[in-house]
């Protein structure tokens, strides 16, 4: 439900001419959050839940982390030479963005 929201958030912030670089930062923090959360719990439940896991689940956070900096450069880059001030375009290019970022952490 929470990323759920976070999209939508996103998307409503988009449609009223959110600037692409928040938008951005938005994206690739809701991935990384999602993206550490589902980590988590998946070792929560292989683990155990009293385990030390903190240096484990701190790499996984800081390999999402770049994945989701790259791939938010990348799009910020195509938007920036392709955009040209159409912001239709600009759309199409951030949830094209937000595919990137999904199949990244995948």
């Amino acid at each position: 439900m929470g990323a759920a929201a976070g999209i939508g958030g996103i998307a409503l912030a988009a449609g009223f001419g959110g600037g692409a670089e928040p938008l951005l930062v938005a994206g690739v923090a809701l991935a990384v959050a999602w993206d550490v959360a589902d980590h988590g719990l998946s070792l929560g439940r292989q683990v155990g839940r009293g385990a030390r896991s903190r240096r484990n689940v701190a790499v996984h956070a800081g390999t999402s982390l770049l994945a989701g900096t790259i791939s938010a450069g990348v799009v910020y880059g195509t938007y920036v030479t392709a955009a040209g001030g159409q912001p239709i375009a600009a759309l199409a290019l951030l949830c094209f963005g937000g595919v990137v970022l999904a199949s990244a952490f995948r």
